[in-house]
């Protein structure tokens, strides 16, 4: 038996891998390019190294986004009173968000919006480009010039070229 799933899925574009199962006599397709920037890395459109640091972005912020949480309070209800600013619902891990952010401040205002488009939130690079009234080719290449960042931040280069 074999599951390779429709014609239809296969014409967008992903980079699948054939898995077979003897023992279960199966053979099935993976996607191995299950979010942009590995689709990116796989059609040779940014490096290995700005693909590590990508991924290595992608830890911390969604790192910095667990947390415990909960469906409601238990907690008295009362009335008035200020909003403390934070969700009183989430309990964010500090470590995580100093990183995320520090990687972010050393990414600067102008990038940092497709870093996180891309790699936080698993959008294409062209989305964040038109989403910013921008041509769409200047996503990938903001995105690449971010990613440079990201890995001179992370300490996976130490030279001026990547």
């Amino acid at each position: 038996m074999r599951d390779v799933g429709t014609p239809e899925r296969g014409q967008h574009g992903d980079t699948l891998e054939l898995e077979s199962a003897p023992d279960m006599g199966i053979s099935r397709v993976r996607n191995i390019t299950q979010h942009p920037i590995d689709r990116y890395r796989a059609r040779n459109q940014i490096s290995a190294i700005q693909h590590t640091a990508g991924e290595q972005f992608a830890e911390n912020w969604h790192n910095a986004a667990k947390g415990q949480r909960t469906v409601g309070s238990y907690a008295e209800r009362t009335q008035g009173g200020e909003d403390s600013g934070q969700h009183p619902h989430v309990a964010h891990n500090s470590n995580e968000v100093a990183r995320a952010l520090e990687a972010l401040d050393h990414v600067g205002a102008e990038c940092s919006g497709v870093v996180i488009h891309v790699c936080g939130l698993g959008e294409s690079a062209g989305g964040w480009a038109r989403a910013n009234n921008r041509p769409r080719y200047e996503g990938l290449v903001t995105l690449r010039l971010a990613l440079n960042v990201l890995a001179r931040h992370f300490g996976l280069v130490h030279l001026r070229g990547i």
